[in-house]
């Protein structure tokens, strides 16, 4: 589940969810997302032409899965998706060959060309969509998180989007990305919560290098903390 399943202590299995997953890949996390909420819909969003074929025919017919062909940005335009050789590294931001050695799994991840894609806001889908508010916001785009989160501003200031799930890196991989503490200091001004940090991943020398970040708005965040005391989950009865 790469640590979706967080997401089963914040929603009922049969409320119905709408969730964004931008960088679904070849749908493995649209997969989860329907495992643990069969009645949500789920936004796909995958912007390289290989995997998005994989995608869009694994979910093709299925009624609660809407497959789009773009990356999310900061703005609606075409940008440049820099391609690899491990089609799950696939980037708006080329790598930094220096570095992903250091801190990636193998130790020959390399660009093999580009491609032009379309890319949204997703403020601007939400309004094409008649989508008032997101209860998640799933981000596993290789370093374009920030550029994401600031194409979702309106719906974030407004607190219309309850959680966001996002890769963060604590090591550069590509090249200028924004790291963990950026994207924090995000999230903060929106005044979003962090809630934990699921899979993250050591390397052998014991460094963290990436990891996925949970946060939520004031509401959820309300919710959550009125459901614990020293950290112990309470009884509704005592809330």
């Amino acid at each position: 589940m790469t640590g979706l399943e967080i997401f089963s202590r914040f929603y009922d299995r049969e409320a119905p969810l709408q969730i964004v997953d931008a960088g679904a890949h070849v749908g493995n996390s649209v997969a989860s997302f329907l495992e643990l909420f069969p009645r949500a819909t789920v936004h796909a969003f995958e912007p390289a032409p290989a995997n998005y074929q994989i995608l869009a025919s694994r979910f093709e017919g299925h009624p609660s899965v809407r497959v789009h062909q773009a990356a999310l940005g900061a703005q609606k335009e075409t940008v440049q998706l820099h391609l690899n050789n491990y089609d799950a590294t696939h980037s708006v931001i080329p790598i930094a060959p220096d570095e992903i050695a250091r801190w990636a799994d193998a130790a020959d991840i390399r660009s093999v060309g580009q491609v032009e894609v379309q890319q949204v806001a997703l403020d601007g889908y939400l309004a094409e969509q008649n989508l008032s508010r997101l209860d998640i916001l799933k981000l596993d785009i290789q370093g374009g998180e920030l550029s994401a989160l600031r194409g979702a501003a309106a719906a974030l200031s407004a607190h219309r989007i309850d959680c966001v799930f996002s890769e963060v890196e604590f090591r550069a991989i590509y090249a200028g990305q924004p790291l963990a503490w950026d994207l924090h200091r995000f999230f903060a001004s929106h005044a979003y919560e962090f809630v934990n940090f699921v899979c993250p991943k050591v390397t052998d020398a014991g460094l963290l290098s990436w990891a996925d970040a949970v946060y939520v708005n004031r509401t959820l965040w309300s919710r959550l903390r009125a459901a614990h005391l020293a950290g112990k989950m309470r009884s509704p009865d005592q809330i």
